[in-house]
């Protein structure tokens, strides 16, 4: 799957009320800064990744599909300051987009397993949802 068309079936299962802003652009995107950034009554920084193979389950994440040292430093500086960032974890099963979100520095500090993932599994319209849910409070 594709890392930008996974995070637009997740986006666009927003409301429109939320803002986004991606911050791809090489002008933007510096220094292990998440690829999107969400505002509505409070603010989500969210580091996409995707997995390249569609409909297999691996048994561990391969590292290369973790953010990387500088995305986890910046990942972790924000969950200290207030735990306002997450990395969403994509993959394509059965046609569709799932994805598990990873929330703690011991989260996305190493590759999971496939017993701790496979039950965090959560559609495009769940992800979107959770969304909503971190940037609504």
């Amino acid at each position: 799957m594709i890392e930008s068309a996974f995070r637009t079936s997740v986006c666009t299962k927003l409301t429109d009320k939320v803002h986004r802003q991606p911050m791809v652009a090489t002008f933007m995107g510096c220094a292990g800064t998440p690829d999107t950034y969400f505002d509505f009554a409070s603010d989500l920084w969210v580091e996409w990744k995707c997995l390249d193979r569609d409909d297999h389950l691996p048994s561990t994440i391969p590292e290369t599909k973790m953010p990387n040292p500088r995305q986890r430093a910046w990942l972790t500086r924000r969950f200290n300051a207030g735990g306002n960032a997450c990395c969403i974890v994509g993959l394509k099963l059965r046609g569709r987009a799932f994805g598990f979100v990873l929330e703690t520095p011991a989260e996305w500090s190493s590759p999971p397993s496939l017993a701790w993932y496979q039950p965090r599994l959560r559609t495009a319209a769940e992800l979107a949802a959770y969304i909503l849910k971190r940037v609504s409070t």
